[in-house]
């Protein structure tokens, strides 16, 4: 049989294990413990506006591209986000929506009224962006978090040679004369782009939402271009050029679901 002394000994080492259990479980959790809450996997979408193209200007009409609207959704994954500083990386489906090119020729150098105005679509793309982003939270109240990303993202994009042409009828000799055309081309390569977003983090009782405004900085333009004015009847031919970097603004909504057990 055990002695006196060794069994209050036990009963001792196990009063004192029950305690620091009890203790542990009721501590407080600290300010970032909560998103341990939620799972570690995040599904995203996104509406994002690229900057207007770059076009230089001539002296016959002035060029309208107007701005590209795009979508995005994306799934990411996060490492250590119960911390203070964390980060994330994942995958993204951007598609480039079509844009429109427009002008309107001087009445001196076309035929007819109706020649005078042009507008056609320029081809929208669809491509998939490989990010990985630091992140910093600071807690605002109790159940909203202020964050900030920063990050690169890596593309590659498919942009084949494009022409734009536009054509009139010489009503004198009834021919067709092409006065307009612009061309394209950045060919298949990768690009490497800077990441910020700003935004928060609002916990639910079955899952958390991150609203963040987005702005991606790229290095090269996504494609070059040029154009030229020609057969015009009065203006003597003019060319410039055009340019889209890609740089674009965004709105992102992130949703995280609680995990089973919490």
């Amino acid at each position: 049989m055990l002695s006196n002394n060794l069994k209050r000994i036990i009963i001792l080492c196990v009063v004192t294990v029950y305690s620091f259990s009890i203790n542990a479980q009721n501590k407080p959790l600290g300010d970032f413990d909560y998103f341990i809450m939620y799972s570690n996997w995040g599904f995203s979408a996104a509406t994002i506006s690229y900057l207007k193209p770059i076009i230089s200007r001539n002296d016959i009409t002035n060029i309208t591209i107007n701005t590209s609207k795009g979508a995005q959704i994306s799934v990411k994954y996060h490492y250590h986000k119960e911390k203070e500083w964390s980060f994330n990386t994942g995958i993204i489906f951007t598609l480039l929506q079509p844009s429109k090119l427009l002008f309107t020729l001087k009445n001196q150098d076309v035929f007819k009224e109706e020649q005078r105005f042009f507008e056609s679509s320029l081809k929208g793309k669809f491509y998939i962006q490989f990010p990985i982003n630091a992140e910093i939270k600071k807690r605002l109240w109790e159940n909203i978090y202020f964050n900030f990303n920063v990050g690169l993202t890596v593309f590659f994009i498919n942009v084949p040679t494009n022409n734009i042409n536009y054509t009139i009828l010489d009503t004198t000799s009834n021919e067709t004369k092409e006065v307009f055309s612009l061309n394209y081309n950045n060919g298949n390569r990768a690009h490497l782009t800077a990441l910020f977003s700003i935004g928060t983090y609002i916990m639910f009782k079955n899952f958390m939402v991150q609203t963040n405004i987005v702005f991606d900085k790229t290095f090269e333009n996504f494609w070059d271009g040029d154009y030229q004015f020609q057969n015009l009847l009065q203006s003597e031919p003019s060319s410039g050029t055009y340019n889209l970097k890609g740089d674009y603004f965004g709105f992102l909504l992130t949703v995280y679901f609680k995990r089973k057990g919490w």
